[in-house]
């Protein structure tokens, strides 16, 4: 056999042993949490050849039997268009669907795409909904949105003292944003007296985290 003919042969038989592989891996792979395994591996190319398009692959299988991780990270391909094509309407239905399972990450998402009418119509309303959920399960970041969204009326009545209690929930839990804010309150007065010591121990900490907008108001004070 020549030479040319054997390499082609070679070339042949190791195509064939990929696309056989990759064809076993299809079919032993049962469960949710394995195929958001293999889509990690293709996506981080663990032990595998990097290739978005197989991620997205396995996600897409794993999150469409309720797996909330691979629904959130299918969330993200989809927002940035990684592995597929940008499509903010995909984006929000993963992140809605990892956020109906509970998911408090994917519920505050839910709530700034609805807030800023991403992949859907703005609705304020709905989106302080998604806030309180997360909110309710301790989630910093839920909570200070739930504070901003009292302090500016948006999407609830302004002026509620609420403002006061959900930024006081965030920063008791070290949101440098929400401590910042607490701060300024403490600053300015209103829904809270005056107290420039209030005002700078919550600016100091805020600042500490390396929140540079909090640096300002804090020099101010000291």
């Amino acid at each position: 056999m020549q030479m040319g003919s054997r390499l082609f042969l070679v070339a042949v038989l190791c195509c064939t042993s990929v696309a056989a592989s990759a064809q076993a891996v299809k079919e032993t792979v049962r469960t949710p949490q394995a195929e958001f395994s293999l889509g990690m591996q293709y996506d981080l190319g663990l032990g595998l050849a990097k290739d978005g398009q197989m991620a997205v692959f396995w996600f897409q299988k794993a999150a469409e039997q309720g797996h909330v991780e691979s629904q959130m990270l299918l969330a993200s391909k989809y927002a940035v268009g990684d592995g597929l094509p940008m499509n903010a309407e995909k984006a929000l239905y993963w992140y809605r669907k990892a956020a109906e399972s509970g998911n408090a990450a994917a519920q505050v998402t839910v709530g700034q795409l609805l807030a800023n009418g991403v992949g859907v119509a703005a609705d304020k309303k709905q989106a302080i909904e998604w806030y309180r959920k997360a909110a309710a399960q301790g989630n910093g970041d839920a909570q200070n949105m739930l504070g901003l969204a009292y302090a500016r009326g948006d999407g609830v009545d302004q002026g509620d003292p609420q403002a006061v209690q959900w930024f006081t929930q965030a920063a008791e839990r070290g949101h440098p944003y929400a401590q910042m804010h607490l701060g300024h309150m403490y600053l300015q007065g209103g829904d809270v007296p005056k107290d420039a010591e209030a005002a700078y121990f919550w600016l100091l900490l805020s600042s500490a985290q390396g929140n540079a907008d909090a640096y300002p108001s804090r020099d101010a004070v000291a």
